[in-house]
């Protein structure tokens, strides 16, 4: 197998996935990048900058203009950790958690596009296969540091 040509569908689902998510999300003042942080924040409400930046594999500068931003639009807040001055925690604002819903309910309508047409076997096993992939990127780049 030609090992360029099986990534090519890998990186166009990605592109075409994160494009469907922020063209209908823009309407709601959500910037590239904006509904995954939200998403993860809501679920780990008061969580630091430096678990996001894990999360996601971002530089802690690059995430820190992504919440700069979200802070800006008042989706979200940032307040010193009481232990530790140096570091936040992230907490969804109400204006933040009233938009939650429509976030959600976009992520739904992209995946069930996405899968259009995947058996429910077919895309339990996507989603276990691309779950490998992320983890042996991962581990990968963890050596790398």
């Amino acid at each position: 197998m030609d090992k360029i040509k099986s990534l090519l569908p890998m990186l166009i689902a990605h592109t075409a996935f994160k494009k469907n998510i922020e063209t209908n999300l823009k309407k709601f003042g959500l910037n590239p990048g904006n509904p995954k942080v939200m998403l993860y924040i809501a679920e780990h409400e008061g969580c630091r900058q430096k678990d996001l930046a894990e999360a996601f594999y971002l530089e802690t500068c690059t995430l820190s203009s992504v919440l700069s931003n979200m802070e800006d639009s008042g989706f979200i807040e940032r307040r010193r950790h009481e232990n530790d001055k140096r570091s936040y925690n992230i907490y969804t604002t109400t204006k933040g958690r009233q938009i939650l819903e429509t976030v959600r309910n976009q992520f739904e309508s992209t995946i069930e596009t996405a899968l259009s047409g995947f058996s429910s076997e077919e895309a339990v096993l996507l989603h276990d296969y691309l779950d490998r992939v992320a983890r042996n990127l991962k581990d990968a780049n963890s050596q790398l540091i």
